[in-house]
């Protein structure tokens, strides 16, 4: 009698998923020329969503170095964004403000018999998981119709009020009532019938959350100690406080947390690389494809040796990654110029409550991109200062003189006189022509 054999179908480990493929694509039109940095995080997401992850780490660990101002704070923004809907939903430390020992102590709570014992730390577990929490009760509110909403709403705000009454009657040391004691106690009670998800601030509830370290190399040592313990056990022991409700806090978890710290370490070396001098890259030899690669390799073998000698071997080899952010060249700067002309109009829609149709031939964009690509390890920040004096500036004179009002159209062309571009600005004939120049 054969033996039955059992068949294995050869599988596709090289497949992404949709999590995945739906930050690629999210992140792509935010995050310009940082295809590894955009990869590695579609993969973190897709790990965490998957479960394949060590429980007493934090989610993933990510140590970015690079130049300044190429993207490696605004990848994490962009991150936060994706994953609870606000560029702005993740905690940053500056490591700058603690350059010194004793502003370090001060993170995690300041010890007895000193300024500020028994208050808050700079880092609380409620801060942290604050955005976690948002998102789960958004989703539970999205799972509702309109009637059972508006009930649980009302619940909602009325235990909130509450709450912080009671709240300041313990800052001014007064005693609440019975009374409103008991009716918190109903409050909660009632939304928990009703699945409404309460915040729980021991840290136990998985709330995601993201967490970045800016300009890592800025701290003082004593710094770095207090990460070990962070990369290794994803917890942060602090001087303990009382959280608004009395409770005890000693310690703050990670376990959840999508930790980044970032560098410009290597920054030098980068510019030695890319043969900058006197303040503009010699030649155009990085639009070559092939050429850009082989640059790309060096800096990134050249940032590793530079955070290296800054950082200790045991302290990097405790990030789950290591990521360098490439300088940002021409094409990628034109791209830069486009995303932020179109928030330019964004925000002046915005501001003025009618839009403000910018019609910029190729020729001027073309022109403020090569303008702010004087040096390729200053990143995004010259086009920002670019965009500023070259179309900010103009546009907020023709305002102040009356020239242009909302919901005009006005056409942005560039123009050569006296071997010197300028940018002209005119208006849309039937509210009469005007032409305005702007001299670089």
């Amino acid at each position: 009698m054969e033996e039955n054999k059992k068949k294995f179908i050869r599988l596709d480990e090289k497949r992404r998923g949709e999590l995945s493929d739906a930050f690629i694509a999210f992140a792509s039109e935010r995050i310009i020329g940082q295809p590894r940095i955009i990869k590695t995080f579609a993969k973190m997401i897709e790990r965490d969503n998957a479960g394949f992850r060590c429980r007493t780490k934090p989610a993933s660990s990510v140590f970015i170095a690079g130049p300044s101002g190429v993207g490696k704070t605004e990848a994490v923004k962009v991150l936060a964004e994706f994953l609870f809907g606000n560029l702005g939903a993740f905690t940053r430390i500056d490591c700058q403000e603690f350059s010194e020992a004793h502003g370090v102590a001060g993170l995690k709570g300041s010890p007895p018999g000193y300024l500020g014992y028994g208050d808050e730390p700079r880092i609380t577990q409620e801060k942290l998981d604050s955005w976690g929490y948002k998102k789960i009760l958004k989703e539970f509110f999205a799972s509702l119709d309109v009637q059972q909403r508006a009930k649980i709403e009302e619940l909602e705000q009325e235990f909130l009020r509450l709450t912080n009454t009671i709240k300041g009657l313990k800052s001014r040391k007064v005693a609440e009532s019975s009374v409103e004691r008991l009716r918190l106690t109903e409050l909660r009670n009632e939304l928990r019938k009703s699945g409404y998800p309460m915040f729980d601030k021991s840290g136990k509830t998985k709330y995601s959350s993201v967490f970045l370290f800016d300009e890592l190399e800025r701290a003082d040592n004593s710094f770095y100690n207090m990460l070990y313990t962070i990369l290794d056990e994803a917890y942060l022991p602090i001087v303990a406080y009382n959280d608004s409700e009395g409770n005890s806090i000693e310690r703050i978890q990670f376990h959840n947390t999508f930790l980044f710290a970032t560098s410009n370490t290597g920054h030098e070396g980068v510019r030695e690389l890319l043969n900058i001098n006197s303040g503009r890259s010699t030649g155009m030899k990085f639009c070559g494809s092939s050429v850009v690669e082989n640059t790309d390799e060096e800096i990134y073998e050249s940032c590793k040796k530079d955070v290296n000698r800054t950082f200790e071997t045991s302290f990097l080899g405790r990030f789950d990654h290591f990521l360098v952010a490439r300088p940002l060249y021409l094409p990628e700067i034109r791209r830069i110029v486009d995303l932020q002309i179109a928030q330019l109009a964004v925000s002046l829609e915005k501001e003025w409550g009618c839009p403000l149709e910018l019609d910029i031939d190729e020729p001027s964009r073309e022109f403020i991109a090569s303008e702010s690509n004087d040096d390729p390890t200053k990143g995004a920040r010259l086009v920002q200062k670019k965009i500023k004096n070259l179309l900010l500036d103009p546009l907020t004179s023709l305002r102040a003189t009356r020239q242009i009002f909302p919901g005009d159209h006005l056409q942005i062309n560039l123009e050569t006189k006296d071997d010197r571009r300028h940018l002209t600005f005119s208006r849309e004939e039937s509210k009469g022509l005007i032409v305005f120049s702007a001299a670089v």
